[in-house]
């Protein structure tokens, strides 16, 4: 059986593709239903399911899968062998039976075809939407023609008459679905398909809404509605999701071309959507968007009044609405609207009537009493010169009560005008106009104020008066603080101060001699005269000037020496009249003097110490900067680098006084200027600043290393002079003398711990203090004596017992007198001669004389001894035969047979 019904719906197929391919016959389209039933595409009668598939890539939901391609050879014969409408008439009734056939019928229409079957015949409309998302989709396609198709089904095809069955939710599920794939499809492309939107808009809201009405009625469960594969409120969420691309599209092109904006929304909004849930959301959130870029969209206001005005009566009510809520917020902030651009009385009308209102609601009836509000509210609001002008040149296009508040408005800004040009204005009022000075100029051009030029340049003058007395008042404050320090009478002053220190309603006349324009012939210099403290112009012109100097710390403790002094000679608080001349000139003249002084270098130190009671570098950098410079400040980092030197220098005083006391007690002749100045600087003489050059502050940076240590070794030194002055006479020869004096001592003093311990004094200390000892010459300066002072100085720190150790040796000076005498200077000599010769003394081996022939040589003939000049200055010879040898030898041991201690040098000799 089944194997024969395939038989035969192969057969009704090709009979029928036959009949497709070869001929204009739509007759192919009577054997479609009996295909559907047997190859088991859908069964007689049965309701057609919620699928949406119809853009997939086999056309199985058109029905058309086995004539697809015979289908499209098909829709491109221009003209069918009988009418169209006599097919549609015969298979019309077939539709209920199959619901595919339908489908299989719109499929194989060409554009031109389906346009005019669907207008002239009842077609679903899910299949119709179909057949337009199709044609959409292609590039070539008539596209007013799909426009006309899209407002067709629009129009149309959403029947009021809703099913309210499960196959009826299907059937309106299935179209929301397919309508909102072609609004889809149209907003891809918003330029291309433009003409497209709205209709597609319109058919998808309808749809949608026939949707929510027959789901809210039928109200099924998730289980129920997943049976027929159907989300519950999924048309809620797509909705919410084309309302915002949807016043994407229709927010464009806002700037310079208003009014088809406003048109293109207005479409959007009147569309005849039936009430329910989906309209409300709509409509409100297009409400919403609309007015607040209305409001906040920039520099549109003038062009939305205009629009108001001519062309309010073209726009569906909701927009009008919309309209007139943003037209009267635009009039509070639109201060540039020339009326005059409107067409004719009726416009003119309408906008007074707009005017009127927000004016009324802008104003406060109460403060009509208050001048100071008034114009504060006239200059401050923007858009009140259009009112003015509108009053001046239409005024029976405003309301009546409009008229009386602009009236009020104008009397007041009159009487202000009148008491501007007097110069008996309020100062309140002349800072609120001089503030608003652009909106004072235009509500003058609105009332038509010939004078309006006069007027400004008047204001202007006016406002040189107001800051001339608001500056004055700032220094006469100033002044009269700096005045309490140089004890003058500022009584009056303060009195002044303290009425006029708040004058806002104070008459400009009563600070300062206003004057009228006409009377000025040389405004841009005009110079206002404050005439409030009772001072004339020359000692108002004085004060910044004393203001100016009394920044300075200097100056300032002149002001209050003179002031002071004054106040002393008179017997009372000096005049404010007395202090130009008793105090001011007297105070400028020394601070003048004392600025040359320190800028040339000639200002003693204890003088800047007394004018100055600071030495921090920062502090006085600050105060020479606004001395009497005259332009040149290079002086300022000298005088401070000696400033601050000079504290340093105090600190080289005892290392100073220690060296000049060497200086006298030894009779040095070099110069020592310099050490001489130090000792001027820190004690009673004074010293001026230039003298501090670099070569006495190099000298002060050395000194500054002389510890108390070092200066007291010095001291040491100089009570120790007439050992140094004894040991300078007895040994001329220096250091090796002294050497050989040493160990003469030693070998004097035997075996006794007392007298070995004297010895070792007298080494260690003069040979620590020895280049002062030895070293210091009469005409050394004071570099070559602090060079010598460094050495002792550095022996000092191992051995810081050095200065004591002069002073007992000093102590011992009889007994080393008393040495030094003991032994002769055979002893002396022979000594030295044995440290020589054991220090650089060269013995010589050999045929000495060059003679050719020895019989028996002798020691005297092959043996001699030579010692270099340099070393041997002591030994009164540096060459020595065997005899003179044996001579030395014999010498020296008279010499150590006197003791056991201090003859290594004796030892050495004889071995």
């Amino acid at each position: 059986m089944m194997r024969g019904l395939k038989k035969v719906a192969d057969s009704v197929l090709k009979f029928s593709r036959g009949i497709v391919e070869k001929n204009a016959d739509p007759s192919w389209l009577y054997c479609v239903p009996v295909i559907h039933f047997l190859l088991k595409k859908c069964k007689p009668f049965e309701d057609a399911p919620s699928k949406i598939n119809h853009d997939d890539r086999e056309p199985e939901w058109w029905g058309i899968v086995e004539y697809k391609n015979d289908i499209d050879h098909f829709k491109y014969k221009s003209k069918w062998d009988r009418p169209a409408d006599e097919v549609v008439k015969k298979l019309t009734p077939f539709f209920e039976v199959d619901y595919l056939l339908p489908r299989t019928f719109l499929g194989s229409l060409n554009l031109d075809m389906l346009y005019s079957i669907i207008t002239a015949n009842s077609i679903p409309p899910d299949i119709t939407l179909a057949s337009t998302c199709y044609y959409i989709k292609s590039f070539s396609s008539n596209k007013e023609l799909i426009k006309k198709l899209a407002k067709h089904v629009a129009r149309k095809a959403i029947d009021e008459n809703l099913d309210m069955s499960i196959p009826g939710l299907t059937n309106a599920y299935r179209t929301y679905r397919i309508a909102a794939n072609l609004l889809e499809e149209s907003l891809k492309y918003r330029s291309l398909n433009e003409h497209l939107h709205l209709p597609a808009i319109e058919v998808f809201l309808k749809s949608s809404d026939a949707y929510d009405k027959i789901q809210n009625k039928l109200d099924l469960s998730k289980n129920e509605l997943k049976q027929i594969n159907i989300s519950k409120d999924g048309h809620l969420r797509k909705l919410e999701d084309f309302k915002g691309r949807i016043v994407h599209w229709l927010s464009e092109d806002f700037h310079y071309k208003e009014l088809d904006f406003l048109k293109r929304w207005n479409s959007a909004l009147k569309m005849k959507i039936p009430d329910g849930k989906i309209k409300e959301s709509y409509a409100k959130h297009l409400q919403e968007r609309l007015q607040g870029m209305l409001e906040n969209k920039v520099g549109s206001d003038e062009k939305l009044i205009e629009i108001y005005c001519e062309h309010t009566e073209s726009f569906d009510g909701t927009i009008q609405e919309i309209l007139s809520k943003v037209a009267l917020k635009a009039v509070n902030k639109c201060d540039s609207f020339d009326w005059r651009n409107q067409k004719d009385e009726r416009c003119n009308m309408r906008l007074g009537k707009l005017l009127s209102s927000v004016f009324e609601r802008s104003w406060d009836i109460r403060k009509l009493d208050d001048p100071y509000e008034v114009l504060h509210h006239a200059i401050t609001w923007g858009p009140f010169p259009t009112y003015m002008e509108m009053y001046c040149s239409i005024r029976k296009a405003l309301t009546e009560e409009c008229q009386n508040l602009l009236k009020r408005f104008e009397e007041v800004i009159q009487s202000f005008i009148t008491a501007l040009i007097q110069g008996n204005i309020s100062i309140k009022i002349l800072r609120k106009l001089t503030s608003r000075s652009v909106s004072f100029q235009k509500i003058l051009i609105a009332m038509k104020n010939e004078k309006s030029e006069a007027i400004m340049l008047t204001l202007n003058i006016r406002l040189r008066e107001l800051e001339a007395f608001d500056n004055t008042y700032q220094i006469v404050q100033e002044f009269t603080y700096v005045c309490i320090h140089c004890k003058a009478d500022t009584a009056l002053l303060e009195t002044k101060l303290k009425i006029f220190n708040a004058p806002e309603m104070v008459s400009l006349n009563k600070l300062v001699k206003t004057v009228l324009l006409e009377n000025l012939k040389d405004p841009e210099n005009y110079r206002p005269i404050v005439i409030v403290f009772e001072l004339c112009p020359e000692e108002l012109d004085i004060l910044p000037k004393i203001l100016e100097c009394c920044k300075s710390l200097l100056f300032m403790k002149i002001w209050e020496k003179k002031g002071l002094e004054q106040q002393k000679q008179l017997g009372r608080n000096v005049g404010m009249n007395e202090v130009f001349e008793k105090v001011w000139q007297p105070a400028l003249e020394q601070w003048k003097t004392l600025s040359k002084k320190l800028k040339t270098g000639d200002m003693f130190f204890t003088e800047f110490e007394k004018w100055f009671r600071t030495k921090d570098s920062s502090t006085l950098q600050k105060e020479f900067r606004l001395l009497d410079n005259e332009g040149d400040t290079s002086w300022i980092k000298e005088r401070l680098y000696q400033i601050e030197q000079h504290g340093t220098i105090r600190n080289c005083v005892h290392g100073a006084k220690a060296i000049m006391e060497v200086v006298n007690a030894f009779d040095l002749k070099g110069d020592f200027s310099q050490i001489q100045e130090i000792i001027k600087l820190t004690g009673g003489e004074d010293t001026v600043m230039k003298k501090l050059d670099n070569n006495l502050l190099t000298t002060c940076s050395i000194l500054g290393g002389i510890t108390h240590d070092r200066s007291e070794c010095l001291q040491v030194f100089i009570k120790c002079k007439p050992l140094v002055d004894w040991i300078k006479e007895s040994m001329p020869a220096g250091l090796k003398e002294l050497k050989v004096f040493v160990d003469l001592a030693s070998i004097s003093a035997g075996e006794g711990d007392m007298e070995i311990a004297k010895v070792n004094c007298l080494h260690s200390a003069t040979t620590g203090y020895a280049p002062l000892i030895f070293n210091l010459e009469k005409e050394c300066d004071t570099k070559m004596f602090l060079e010598k002072c460094e050495v002792v100085w550095k022996e000092l720190v191992p051995n810081p017992q050095l200065p004591q150790k002069l002073l007992d040796t000093t102590r011992q000076l009889d007994w080393l007198q008393s040495v030094k005498k003991s032994h002769g200077s055979v002893e002396v000599t022979s000594l030295a001669q044995a440290e020589a010769i054991n220090g650089k003394g060269i013995y010589q081996v050999g045929n000495l004389e060059k003679k050719t022939f020895l019989k028996i040589p002798e020691l005297t003939d092959v043996l001699e001894l030579r010692v270099p000049e340099e070393e041997g200055n002591m030994a009164q010879r540096n060459h020595y035969r065997y005899d003179q040898l044996h001579d030395l030898q014999s010498r020296l041991m008279l010499v150590a047979g006197k003791a056991e201690k201090g003859k290594d040098d004796v030892d050495r000799f004889m071995l």
